[in-house]
């Protein structure tokens, strides 16, 4: 179903904060909304939702969008900070039935689309079946066999924080995650396993669980996903329902990059040893280097794409060059730039040049990062010598390529395919399939 909202055409019955919002029906088979964004650069859509069901679409045009309950509470901010020219796909559930809103932000008078599907939300039975090896869920389970609750096992899990840390042996710990309450499944989305693992439900109570022997330095982000939907598509279509529910553990204080204004965009932090990463103490301190941003035009991928220059204050006495794919995360979010500058002022690192390739958007960075032989001659052919044009080379043995996930994925097939220009990488977090969400 394809509807057409002139909103241009019907300006003069909108405020500048465009308060009356376009109603659309609830019906599970696809809608097509388009329309153009207000003086304001605002736009809302408004739907009711019924009981287990839960929306899917997508969204083009449109640099940040969030959901608000009928008043405007806020429940979750789905994107922002995205291409125009970007469309975002979006999965979301709701605390319960009702009226809500869709907030989008974008360019004054520029068009805007979307895409939404009201579909029944069926959880997939999914329990891993492991049994406890901690020795605090053992406990627990003796306790439950005796007919004690939950209660004082979820009180002082509140009080020391999750994940459940126990010792192991000299080098490990036993890591356990724990959720509270959910119906057919919880997955851990940045488990150990670098996988979306399925936890466990310990029968006959409300918690699910699972462990994993981790060494005693480990520092990993991760979300947990509750109740995550069953879909009627592909198995990666699947594997990406885990960011429909996905969200920070509400038992652990540590946060990255830094509390958002709603669970679903921050992760927990596991920190077995926390002065390894302490994003808020980087944040506060001085900052000597400099930042450029630059907008950069690819000829052989056809699209363009922010790249940012962090040069220290410190001279080189050789020059050196670390390349940064999700360039603009690291950055923005969680202040890879600030790290790097204290990092080079205390001496623990030599100064180096830091470029951070921003990967624009979802869709592209999965055409892009994984093994691409244009991607690797945009890197070579256009963007090396660009850097170079700048004044910023260095030889390969003091090049270093890096990104997590699909952009570890990527460090080593442009490593391997132009070693006279990245004579180091460092792939961090990237499976053997090389798959991620």
């Amino acid at each position: 179903m394809k509807i057409k909202i002139m909103i241009c055409a019907l300006m003069a019955s909108f405020n500048v904060f465009a308060s009356q919002c376009y109603q659309i029906k609830f019906q599970q088979d696809q809608q097509e909304i388009t329309g153009s964004f207000d003086s304001q650069g605002m736009a809302c859509i408004e739907f009711k939702i019924q009981a287990k069901h839960y929306v899917r679409g997508s969204g083009l045009g449109i640099e940040k969008l969030v959901v608000q309950k009928g008043n405007q509470q806020h429940i979750r901010t789905l994107f922002t900070d995205n291409p125009a020219d970007a469309r975002q796909s979006i999965g979301f559930t709701v605390p319960q039935a009702g009226k809500y809103r869709l907030s989008a932000k974008g360019k004054a008078g520029a068009p805007w689309q979307l895409t939404l599907s009201f579909p029944r939300y069926i959880p997939w039975d999914n329990d891993y079946g492991q049994q406890p090896a901690s020795p605090r869920l053992k406990q627990l389970q003796a306790e439950v066999a005796k007919g004690k609750g939950t209660h004082t096992f979820w009180r002082e899990m509140a009080h020391h924080g999750t994940p459940l840390i126990e010792d192991y042996d000299g080098k490990n710990k036993r890591v356990t995650f724990l959720w509270r309450g959910a119906k057919a499944n919880v997955f851990i989305l940045g488990a150990p396993s670098n996988d979306h693992d399925p936890m466990s439900h310990l029968a006959g109570t409300d918690v699910w669980f699972r462990s994993y022997i981790v060494p005693s330095d480990t520092l990993t982000q991760y979300k947990l996903a509750p109740d995550l939907p069953q879909l009627e598509g592909t198995a990666d279509e699947q594997r990406r329902a885990i960011l429909v529910t996905a969200q920070a553990d509400p038992l652990n204080k540590n946060v990255v990059p830094t509390v958002s204004e709603d669970v679903f965009n921050h992760d927990s932090l596991l920190a077995l040893r926390p002065t390894l990463c302490d994003v808020e103490r980087f944040r506060q301190l001085p900052f000597h280097g400099d930042v450029k941003v630059h907008q950069f035009q690819s000829r052989i991928l056809g699209n363009s794409r922010e790249i940012a220059i962090y040069q220290p204050v410190m001279p080189m006495k050789q020059p050196a060059i670390l390349v940064l794919f999700d360039g603009k995360i690291y950055r923005k979010q969680y202040h890879i730039d600030r790290f790097f500058d204290s990092l080079i002022e205390e001496g623990k690192i030599p100064p180096m040049y830091v470029v951070f390739v921003d990967s624009l958007d979802n869709a592209r960075r999965g055409q892009e990062l994984p093994p691409n032989p244009d991607f690797a001659e945009f890197m070579a052919s256009e963007l090396m010598p660009w850097l170079a044009a700048q004044g910023i080379e260095a030889p390969a043995e003091r090049t270093i390529i890096s990104g997590s996930s699909y952009g570890g994925l990527a460090s080593s097939w442009v490593a391997f395919n132009h070693p006279e220009l990245f004579g180091n990488v460092l792939s961090m977090s990237v499976g053997a399939s090389g798959r991620r969400a």
